[in-house]
């Protein structure tokens, strides 16, 4: 069926093993999809992935298991803001997804802070076996199988953070100040003033 909603927009890639998102400020929301490529067309009957997050930089806003999977795991399909993992963990029942890519959950967080340059979002504890923290499980032979294997990768998001506007706050401060000091040294017709001004207003533009 037709959707209203946006096409969803594949994240950068940055290197083999990192993707990388346009720049957030405080208060922007990530809207994100969790998918699951299955290129050899398995019948996954179960996934769980907990992802590390930044929970002083974001807030959870929500997460939606797809209902592929319907059957949820308990406590696996939320925040948790103590450990600092998005946690989903959900099973297919018996009617298990077979294609190529697969949505396992929808999830939604804001931007509260940001102390940092950039942040990363990755996957714990992943291509273990299967009682690892991010697993994708097929039945073969009445046995569980992770068929996720190999490295993840992880989603870089840069940030602007709050230095810029204060190295103008500082920049505008030391501009005035080094006025201050060009006008007391005109007057007193000393060069020495200027001279200390000088350094002062480089150290204060430096940062």
């Amino acid at each position: 069926a037709a959707s209203s909603a946006p096409a969803c927009t594949p994240f950068t890639v940055k290197d083999p093993v990192t993707l990388e998102m346009a720049q957030l400020h405080v208060g922007d929301v990530l809207d994100m999809d969790l998918l699951l490529k299955n290129p050899d067309g398995q019948r996954i009957s179960r996934v769980r992935a907990w992802l590390a997050y930044d929970p002083t930089i974001f807030s959870g806003s929500l997460i939606t298991v797809s209902k592929t999977f319907p059957q949820l795991t308990p406590g696996e399909a939320d925040f948790s803001k103590e450990e600092g993992y998005i946690k989903v963990g959900a099973s297919a029942g018996e009617r298990r997804p077979a294609t190529k890519t697969i949505t396992v959950a929808h999830i939604v967080l804001t931007v509260i802070a940001t102390p940092s340059q950039s942040t990363v979002i990755s996957f714990f504890d992943a291509g273990g076996d299967i009682t690892s923290h991010t697993v994708a499980i097929v039945e073969k032979d009445a046995q569980e199988e992770n068929i996720l294997t190999g490295t993840l990768g992880s989603l870089l998001i840069p940030f602007e953070t709050p230095t810029s506007a204060s190295s103008e706050a500082s920049s505008a401060s030391a501009q005035s100040s080094a006025s201050s000091e060009v006008s007391t040294s005109a007057a007193s017709s000393s060069s020495s003033s200027l001279h200390a001004a000088a350094p002062s207003l480089f150290a204060d533009l430096q940062p």
